[in-house]
């Protein structure tokens, strides 16, 4: 991956529906070679899929909770993975190391709503011990993934 395709993943980033036309001017080159650009990245997997950025508090679901969950590990981790798919205010599951196991984040209608999500639906499933969660106060992206130099000083 060049700094070009690297550029291109960046615009698309920022608005997936920009026009290859569109891209191509942004990077100086031809329509033609932006495109295969992104059909390559796709098939290679640099792309995996494309989606769209919600507005959270116009779908009604405003707050947001990060919950770190601490689970046993005796054999009950399937049940575990497959009931979290069941979890509509689960949107990320992050497999973290420290003192614990999961990083989930949620959303929530209320703070009423994440409180009934917490007792009722998460603290229920199997293996889970205990759990820490954070409200969050806000959010945003300060760099596109693709634009950070790895070792960078």
């Amino acid at each position: 991956m060049d700094k070009i395709d690297k550029k291109i993943v960046d615009l698309l980033q920022s608005d997936a529906r920009r026009s290859h036309a569109k891209i191509a001017q942004d990077v100086g080159l031809a329509t033609s070679s932006v495109t295969e650009r992104i059909k390559k990245m796709v098939q290679s997997g640099t792309i995996r899929r494309w989606t769209v950025d919600v507005d959270y508090e116009a779908i009604g679901l405003p707050v947001m909770a990060m919950v770190y969950v601490f689970s046993t590990r005796e054999g009950r981790q399937g049940a575990f993975h497959a009931k979290l798919v069941e979890l509509p205010n689960i949107l990320e599951c992050h497999h973290v190391t420290g003192a614990w196991s999961y990083l989930l984040k949620v959303r929530a209608a209320s703070i009423v709503d994440f409180e009934r999500f917490m007792l009722e639906e998460l603290q229920s499933l199997p293996c889970i011990e205990k759990t820490h969660s954070e409200i969050v106060l806000s959010s945003w992206q300060p760099n596109a993934v693709s634009s950070r130099e790895p070792n960078a000083k």
